[in-house]
């Protein structure tokens, strides 16, 4: 009613989202109530049914991923510009205190944000009083019918002992508590903004290296950062984990490990931290470099995010062909760029892929496993498995970007980058 009061050139949608946790009978009145409302402004209604998957962070928190999932669906579907929700100012108070009581850091002191994407929230600095005021004022019919969600009144669910005990209990302590928790969101957000423009020079300057879905960040930069800026830097990089988790990783010692939350593996050791999605990634179909006197050829592999060139050397009476890392600076832990160009025996094709298992490259020491030859240079155990390995046209492995070249198929001393 307030959206179409301020702005009736605005067709609007009306949605009402069937969780399927209370009884049909619940839903059906729900989508109802919304129906009349939708007659009452002109607008269209929309009935969106959602199975809610129970992943384990709270029936609150999966309903809600499933409801905003469908709302985005629907906004697409139709068109729309824009996803308006009815959060108001207590529900912003609600939101920080429960995120304060599990251990928030300054992004949910922040709580729920005006702006999001195509969601847009413009109620959060108005009182739910207020709301109800302009209802009753606006439609006293509908507001008379409006309906009343019992969960509501569960003083099992936190966000309603909040609402009844903890807000009540806060206003004998001070004047208008909610308006003191909305104002605390407010400044949170800016002092996230600018902190992350600091952390965006700090990832830039350490620097945080990409390692296809996994990162690694030189672990003396990072401790000697301020640890507001080490600490947002290690949640950008790990998502939405708890305050606890952040700090043990940024105090973890060399030749510490651990699974965290999301899961990722965690590691610290020989100068970086590095953090990567449990298990080796899908390792793709093979990429294959195959030079020609037109031209060079290229191909990105996204194991590593490295992208490889092969050209073939001119004036040479048995087919050679260089090979080499156009990626820019700097390499993933454990490579060095002084071996990350080489001229080989053949003209190709060369085939870009990830390790076997057992894979071996044959060496002036003589044959060894790559994984050893990773191991040595000091790989993080789990890049390993994300890094490019080349075969020739027969499936050897001759060259380990960044690592180690077959010392039969190599021709001359590396060649220079410029």
């Amino acid at each position: 009613m307030l959206v179409h009061a301020a702005r009736p050139d605005l067709a609007l949608i009306l949605a009402t989202v069937a969780h399927g946790l209370r009884t049909a009978g619940d839903d059906a009145a729900d989508a109802a109530h919304v129906a009349a409302l939708g007659a009452a402004v002109d607008a269209q209604v929309v009935t969106l049914p959602v199975t809610v998957e129970r992943t384990g962070a709270g029936l609150e928190a999966d309903a809600r991923r499933a409801r905003h999932a469908a709302l985005a669906d629907a906004a697409a579907s139709y068109g729309a510009a824009a996803v308006l929700l009815g959060h108001h100012a207590e529900d912003q108070a609600e939101t920080l205190l429960l995120r304060a009581a599990r251990g928030t850091g300054l992004d949910g002191l922040g709580g729920m944000a005006p702006v999001a994407g195509r969601r847009l929230r413009p109620l959060l600095a108005v009182r739910r009083a207020d709301v109800h005021r302009a209802a009753r004022t606006l439609a006293p019919d509908l507001q008379a019918a409006a309906r009343h969600d019992p969960m509501n009144d569960d003083l099992d669910v936190a966000r309603v002992r909040v609402r009844r005990e903890v807000l009540p209990a806060l206003d004998r302590i001070g004047p208008d508590a909610v308006g003191a928790l909305v104002r605390l969101a407010d400044l949170a957000r800016d002092e996230a903004v600018a902190l992350d423009a600091a952390v965006d020079v700090l990832v830039a300057s350490l620097p945080v290296v990409e390692v296809g879905d996994a990162a690694a960040v030189p672990s003396a930069g990072l401790r000697a950062a301020s640890p507001a800026l080490a600490r947002r830097v290690l949640r950008r990089l790990l998502g939405p984990v708890d305050a606890r988790t952040v700090e043990r990783l940024l105090g973890a010692p060399d030749g510490w490990r651990a699974t965290l939350p999301g899961p990722r593996d965690a590691s610290v050791g020989r100068g970086w931290h590095v953090l990567a999605p449990v298990g080796a990634p899908p390792a793709g179909a093979p990429a294959v470099l195959r030079p020609g006197f037109g031209g060079p050829a290229e191909t990105s592999h996204a194991p590593s995010s490295l992208r490889l060139r092969a050209d073939l050397v001119p004036d040479v009476g048995a087919p050679v062909s260089t090979l080499a890392v156009t990626s820019a600076p700097p390499l993933p832990p454990g490579l060095h760029r002084g071996r990350s160009t080489v001229r080989l025996r053949g003209g190709g094709p060369w085939t870009v892929r990830t390790r076997d298992p057992g894979e071996r490259i044959r060496l002036a020491v003589g044959s060894r496993p790559i994984a050893d030859v990773m191991l040595d240079a000091g790989v993080p155990r789990s890049l390993r498995d994300r890094l490019p390995v080349v075969a020739d046209a027969t499936g050897r492995a001759v060259w380990v970007p960044g690592l180690a070249v077959d010392v039969t198929q190599h021709v001359g001393p590396p060649v220079p980058r410029h």
